[in-house]
């Protein structure tokens, strides 16, 4: 599908975007190719539907970005496309019937194959989602191109170079949805023409001299000789010198291949109007990237995809519970937190707008912040929510939360320091972890009483709590702790001496009448001492 090798050639200008910085883009999606995509990656097995259950979750994910998803099919087969439709078709044995087959005309596609069903069985998904579901009048990645170019998506979904020449700005190519991997493999114009030099028009001549859907290419092209031609030519010129002398004439004559014997580039005989058949082919191929057929931006169709449709938790539920089995209290715990993470990323979005927050457009709102949690490295928070009794607490990027409820943030971090809350341990602070985990080794034993790990350990935890004042306690601080909590087990040492001005022991016990064992406590802990020193 698409140009040959075009990926392999556009490789260095790929980038691997996380999916979070899809945020409130508005993104349309080529719906056969997903659904193709989807059912490769489950094994094909049809009857089990993991196409359907994949798109559901792509779905969601999508969402709770806040993104505005316009779902795209295709419509009927240009007629410059109509031999490799015939093939796919043949490969796939459903061949076409004859009747159908009109020369120079668009093809309808065969929407009773098993293929149909299966987009219609997204497209009722998808419209359940209140995602707008537009049937291109051509090509899907055609119609995904044009609204991208005019700007009502900022990127589409599809796998199909083609979209490229068509004049899509952003590709996504690719989707993960793996936690804490989540992103998509992006292709952007902007990146691609400062890496390459190539805007659309070369991108067309590339996509002529390699060969894609509507010409199969120069015979003997690689791509390096293509890219020559088209660097030769640049970006302004190069469809014009391919329809003035022919895209396989132009190919000849620039890599100077002087005889039919020599070549490696090949023609037919020429026409009465000096173009080989294959010439004439290409130049037709060239208009069918140039213009395509696709709904007009002011057209019907596109003024209805935008303005969407309403979610249907009802429909979304019996689809779940006939095509996965799921009951509709499992629906709705994928569903629901998704859909109040989107309310968030809406508020962040008004609290960001010079226009002021508008409430009463939000289905849910946060009523608490519970707790600080950690995901995969991630700082959330754990959040009760306002506007549906059914949805349960959930954990929420905390920067997100951050600037969607910076009051509720505030009202947490000041019940937080009147509990005392706890900080956690720089990892860094190798000399506080050496020195905790030595007296968890340690056993200082007077008359009557000795000081366990447990002990250590408990006391150590305990002392580690943030202090009024926000600063993190010192290691003076936990000695201090330790003999305030049980002054009768302990001998502190004050570390605030400087070693070379002696050692001094503080008092800890009222039983140390023993000279010996005093002294011999003393040479224990100053040799601790040096050891950290």
């Amino acid at each position: 599908m698409g140009v040959h090798k075009l990926w392999e050639i556009l490789e260095p200008a790929k980038e691997r975007v996380p999916l979070d910085l899809l945020v409130g883009q508005g993104v349309c999606i080529d719906l056969s190719y997903w659904i193709i995509q989807l059912n490769k990656v489950n094994g094909g097995a049809v009857k089990d539907k993991p196409h359907l259950r994949g798109l559901f979750h792509r779905i969601r994910a999508l969402l709770a970005l806040n993104c505005h998803l316009i779902f795209v099919t295709d419509g009927a087969v240009p007629a410059a496309k109509a031999g490799t439709y015939v093939q796919r078709l043949a490969r796939a044995r459903q061949p076409l019937r004859p009747q159908r087959q009109v020369a120079g005309l668009p093809l309808k596609r065969n929407k009773g194959s098993q293929f149909g069903r299966m987009v219609e069985d997204a497209t009722a998904l998808a419209t359940a989602f209140g995602i707008p579901c537009l049937v291109s009048l051509e090509e899907a990645e055609a119609q995904c191109a044009a609204l991208n170019a005019m700007g009502f998506a900022d990127a589409c979904f599809t796998a199909d170079s083609d979209a490229l020449l068509f004049g899509a700005k952003v590709v996504y190519k690719d989707i993960s949805l793996k936690p804490g991997e989540s992103h998509v493999v992006a292709y952007d114009m902007t990146k691609i023409r400062n890496a390459f030099g190539y805007g659309r028009n070369s991108l067309i001549a590339l996509g002529i001299l390699l060969g894609c859907d509507y010409f199969p290419g120069v015979h003997g092209l690689g791509p390096e000789k293509a890219q020559q031609i088209v660097k030769k030519f640049g970006e302004d010129k190069i469809l014009e010198e391919m329809l003035r002398q022919g895209p396989v004439t132009l190919a000849k004559r620039t890599l100077k291949c002087k005889d039919k014997e020599n070549s490696t580039v090949s023609s037919d005989g020429k026409t009465a109007h000096g173009f080989s058949e294959d010439d004439n082919m290409a130049c037709k191929a060239i208009f069918a990237y140039t213009h395509p057929k696709c709904h007009a931006q002011t057209s019907e169709a596109v003024h209805s995809v935008l303005l969407g449709g309403p979610l249907q938790m009802d429909t979304i539920r019996r689809i779940c519970m006939q095509e996965f089995e799921w009951s509709f209290e499992k629906t709705d715990d994928y569903i629901l937190p998704k859909l109040a993470e989107r309310d968030v990323h809406r508020m962040a979005s008004m609290q960001a707008a010079s226009s002021g927050v508008n409430l009463a457009g939000l289905q849910f709102k946060i009523s608490e912040i519970v707790k600080k949690r950690q995901l995969r490295g991630v700082d959330h928070y754990e959040v009760k929510w306002v506007g549906n009794p059914d949805i349960p607490s959930s954990a929420v990027r905390a920067e997100l939360v951050q600037r969607a409820y910076p009051s509720k943030v505030a009202e947490f971090m000041a019940k937080l320091a009147l509990k005392g809350g706890k900080s956690t341990r720089r990892p860094n602070d190798l000399v506080t972890s050496d020195l905790c985990g030595r007296l968890n080794k340690m056993t200082v034993e007077d008359g009557k009483t000795s000081m366990n790990k447990m002990a250590v350990k408990d006391d150590w935890k305990t002392m580690m709590e943030v202090k009024d004042d926000g600063e993190t306690p010192s290691i003076i601080d936990a000695f201090h702790h330790i003999k305030q909590n049980d002054a009768s087990r302990l001998e502190v040492i004050d570390l605030t001496t400087p070693l070379g001005k002696g050692i001094h022991l503080v008092e800890a016990s009222d039983n140390d009448d023993d000279d010996l064992k005093h002294q011999a406590r003393v040479r224990q802990l100053k040799s601790f001492i040096a050891s950290i020193k």
